[in-house]
């Protein structure tokens, strides 16, 4: 495996035992390559943790205004944070294998839905879950928020982390958002068919990315580029 695919896997936490080792090595060995680890986690850690900061400064300043579902924009505002973010990683890494581009390009969705201190009973026990990891407790609590409009959404991100792809893909395949949550959808599902190795399925979906408004469409036109 090359330096920048070990490299992207460590800004994941998704380094296996042998992956470590050659990772340890790397850091070792090359100062450039420490250098680049070092200033990616950096960006990463300051812009996330500044944005989810400010977003929950906006959620406690109108707790009393909003219902169970936030606002749209604040789903936005926060999710062009974070596609920010992963945009910047793809400028340093350019893998071109299926799993390596999927890899380089897949980030679990923040919560940017309901932070796990507000006190919301069972909305904060399903987020909670996935905040923490517990993807299969979270994928059946969200099952049962009927009135949770995310809640498809992350179960689908669930599927992902759990390593199903073929559920994930029927998933995304089979269920209906609003507008404002099938841009993310459609993203998710071109990498999990990129995943799969079926780039003929990726394509479409990601030439209706990149041609549209949809705050994907950076990283759709970069990942086209590289099919």
């Amino acid at each position: 495996m090359n330096k920048e695919t070990i490299l992207t896997k460590a800004l994941k936490n998704q380094l296996s035992e042998d992956e470590e080792l050659v990772f340890k090595k790397n850091m070792v060995e090359d100062n450039e390559y420490a250098e680049q680890y070092a200033f990616e986690l950096n960006i990463k850690k300051s812009v996330v943790s500044d944005q989810r900061e400010k977003l929950k400064q906006k959620l406690q300043a109108h707790e009393a205004k909003t219902s169970q579902n936030l606002k749209p924009w604040i789903w936005w505002a926060a999710a062009a944070v974070f596609i920010g973010v992963s945009v910047m990683g793809w400028y340093f890494l350019k893998p071109s294998s299926n799993q390596d581009m999927f890899s380089a390009n897949y980030e679990k969705f923040p919560n940017i839905i309901a932070p796990i201190t507000r006190s919301d009973s069972e909305r904060l026990t399903a987020f909670k879950s996935y905040d923490t990891g517990d993807y299969d407790q979270a994928y059946e609590l969200f099952s049962k928020l009927s009135t949770e409009k995310s809640a498809p959404f992350f179960q689908g991100i669930c599927l992902i982390e759990m390593g199903k792809t073929a559920e994930a893909i029927n998933h995304f395949q089979a269920i209906s958002f609003g507008d404002e949550y099938d841009d993310h959808r459609l993203w998710y599902l071109s990498l999990l068919y990129i995943k799969k190795g079926d780039n003929e399925a990726a394509k479409p979906i990601l030439n209706h990315l990149a041609d549209g408004n949809s705050v994907w469409n950076s990283k759709a036109r970069l990942l086209l580029q590289k099919m």
